[in-house]
């Protein structure tokens, strides 16, 4: 399956029209708001430009992306506020590195018990980075 890399990104907005554009980690089509695209690939990357024509003149709209059908946006808010909970809980005790890392396991159980899997794109999305990721360095001490 299909996984956004970077999007969904509002390129241009008219009156009535809008491009959203999506980075994708391989070929599939992207859909947002009834209007679909193909993927183009550019030196191994694959993108999308998703024109959205005759939206409301000044409205505000909530929409959501498709990949080859599945949804992959927007993230499941609930779920991102309970990683962040378990890992600033783990923080107190753990470094920052292993502390996602629990969090994010934390986040493919519960998604387990409650639907039968855990689909990577509601928790691989986060990652870490510092120079102390792993705890203070030899180096500090």
């Amino acid at each position: 399956m299909a996984s956004l890399i970077l999007g969904p990104l509002l390129r241009y907005v008219g009156r009535t029209e809008a491009t959203v554009w999506v980075e994708t980690d391989r070929a599939c089509r992207v859909a947002v708001l009834g209007q679909a695209a193909p993927t183009f690939e550019v030196r191994g990357h694959h993108y999308a430009l998703i024109c959205l024509t005759g939206l409301p003149q000044g409205s505000v709209i909530e929409y959501g992306v498709e990949l080859d059908g599945q949804s992959v946006w927007p993230v499941d808010d609930e779920l991102t506020a309970q990683m962040m909970v378990d890992f600033y809980r783990q923080r107190a005790t753990l470094p920052p590195a292993i502390a996602l890392w629990q969090a994010q396991i934390d986040a493919i159980r519960r998604m387990r018990a409650q639907h039968g899997f855990a689909a990577p794109q509601r928790w691989a999305a986060f990652i870490l980075e510092s120079a102390t990721a792993f705890g203070p360095s030899a180096a500090s001490k």
